[in-house]
């Protein structure tokens, strides 16, 4: 901030950031009060300035009394003020801070300040921008360039070749290649330097750094070399599928053509032995030979460019557990088998990228004290729980406000007392995660139906509730018709304990039967698993239980 208030007069102008707003203001009345307006003559820019970063503010008043404001040499406000009175005043000029009271000190770093005497143009304007861009400030002239940094001297035949080179200068310097090789490149912004090795040999090349003071060069050789080695390029997931393997891609070893004097017969690749499953630390000294390295597979040479292999990981990395890091080696195998060149070890992860089905056969009833449901076991092999989504409009889209309950189990008791709306009005949604944490789709909305009105389909038993227990549990079933029921307790001996239903007939619907945790003659059993059968004419099926104390 920089500014003057007089009280002796209405003399008032101060440049600086508003606040709270930490925009480029402009406040300048003259010392009969015109210039302000209510407001109306107040310049304020359009970007927030407090984002740490350095910026370059100027406002200019012109001779016909235009005032323009200036944010990183954009212009971002202009007004024409006519002012009746001059500017003189006796106190002095402030900077950082405004003699007023209140809120006007500058809450920042001011890096440099300069006072004109006229209007800058705007050249001189993004001139100085451009100073203080490369730390120089409004006093420091302009410079030749200088190029700095140190080339990259050598190359090897079919990689990329890479070379930034910096200069200083003000202006900053642009950049060109007057020598070069065929297929090379240069940025003239940032000097960056691309090329790909297509010979051995030594390779002349003189870059150019220029402004508007001059120029600078830069000569050198680049000499390039054969790769004996193979060089892996990408470890990379495999898309689409449950993890477990990634794809290495490497360039082959030079030794790998016609005429090149060395046989490369195949590529042997290996992964380590990894305890800990990090990247970190990837080495593999000579002296270890193959000691903490696990054979994967041989792929025969060819002379291709780039090989590829899809190749087993040690384990996924997972929301639950973290990254898990495989690495691997790839080498370039002769007849000899006592001469070959290896790759410097790289290291990839897998994941799963596939998630579970949505889970089937949802049944949502209304029980007096809130609703059960149950479903279908995931059929996934990596399946972790299911996700329970509660609303009460059919066409509800699940997330984590909705979210109400995970679990392991296919069955899940909503208590009315806890829900926030009528449990009859009630819809779910669930969806299956596996443990690579990929969400499945979600099930279609199921309504809750009153247990009085279900009118079962097909048979089926379903998971008790609660389980485990202790004392009691709660076992329901549907019958599609009228049935001949037993309905049977059995220990993990298969001895019966209980006889709950036995042979009687039952209408269609939906059925429950209540244990207790004693057997037929009344005697409290052992905590432990237990199992109760269905038996309704021709269906049977048997789910387990678990009784605790």
């Amino acid at each position: 901030m920089i500014g003057r208030d007089d009280p002796a007069s209405s003399l008032h102008w101060w440049l600086g950031l508003g606040d709270p707003s930490g925009l480029a203001t402009f406040v300048c009345i003259a010392t009969d009060g015109s210039g302000y307006s209510g407001g109306a003559d107040v310049l304020v820019g359009t970007s927030d300035l407090r984002d740490g970063l350095w910026h370059h503010v100027v406002v200019i008043r012109e001779a016909g009394g235009t005032s323009r404001l200036y944010v990183d040499t954009g212009l971002e406000a202009e007004k024409t003020v006519v002012y009746t009175a001059g500017f003189e005043g006796s106190t002095p000029l402030t900077v950082g801070w405004f003699n007023l009271s209140g809120n006007y000190e500058m809450q920042g770093i001011i890096d440099e300040l300069a006072v004109y005497g006229r209007a800058l143009e705007l050249t001189e304007i993004e001139q100085h921008y451009s100073n203080g861009l490369v730390g120089m400030g409004y006093c420091e002239e302009s410079s030749y360039p200088l190029i700095t940094s140190v080339p990259v001297t050598s190359g090897t035949v079919g990689m990329p070749y890479s070379y930034n080179v910096e200069a200083t200068g003000n202006p900053v310097p642009t950049f060109a290649l007057t020598i070069s090789p065929e297929g090379m490149e240069i940025d003239p912004a940032s000097g960056v330097i691309s090329w790909l090795a297509y010979a051995t040999g030594d390779f002349d090349v003189t870059v150019e750094a220029s402004n508007t003071w001059g120029v600078d060069q830069q000569n050198y050789t680049i000499s390039c070399s054969h790769l004996t080695e193979p060089v892996i390029s990408t470890i990379s997931d495999v898309g689409n599928d449950e993890g477990g393997q990634v794809r290495l891609i490497w360039h082959r070893s030079d030794f790998d053509a016609a005429d090149d004097g060395v046989d490369i017969t195949s590529y042997g690749i290996y992964r380590r032995q990894d305890q800990f499953k990090s990247a970190v630390g990837v080495t593999k000294g000579e002296h270890l030979r193959l000691d903490g390295w696990d054979y994967i597979e041989t792929i025969p040479a060819r002379g291709d460019d780039i090989y590829q292999y899809v190749a087993p990981t040690l384990c996924d990395s997972t929301i639950m557990d973290g990254m898990c890091w495989s690495v691997f080696f790839i080498s370039a195998m002769t007849p000899d088998p006592l001469v070959f060149y290896d790759s410097l070890p790289d290291s990839g992860y897998s994941v799963d990228n596939l998630a579970p089905p949505a889970p089937s056969n949802i049944v949502v009833a209304y029980d007096q004290a809130g609703n059960v449901l149950n479903w279908d076991a995931s059929e996934a092999a990596d399946f972790h729980s299911y996700l329970i989504y509660r609303d009460w409009s059919a066409d509800f889209e699940p997330g984590p406000d909705n979210l109400v309950t995970m679990l392991r189990e296919t069955s899940w008791f909503d208590d009315a007392a806890g829900m926030p709306g009528d449990p009859l009005a009630a819809f779910y949604m669930i969806a299956a995660q596996d443990s690579a944490g990929n969400v499945g789709e979600v099930s279609a909305p199921e309504h809750t139906t009153s247990v009085d009105d279900l009118v079962p389909t097909r048979y089926a038993l379903h998971n008790n509730v609660p389980n485990p227990f202790n004392p009691l549990t709660s076992i329901k079933y549907d019958l599609p018709r009228a049935s001949h029921v037993s309905l049977c307790i059995f220990d993990v001996s298969g001895r019966l304990v209980r006889v709950i239903v036995d042979g009687e007939m039952q209408q269609p619907g939906r059925h429950e039967a209540v244990w207790n945790g004693r057997d037929n003659a009344g005697r409290g059993v052992a905590a432990g698993l237990y199992f109760y059968r269905l038996t309704a004419d021709t269906f049977t099926d048997t789910r387990r239980m678990l009784l605790v104390k």
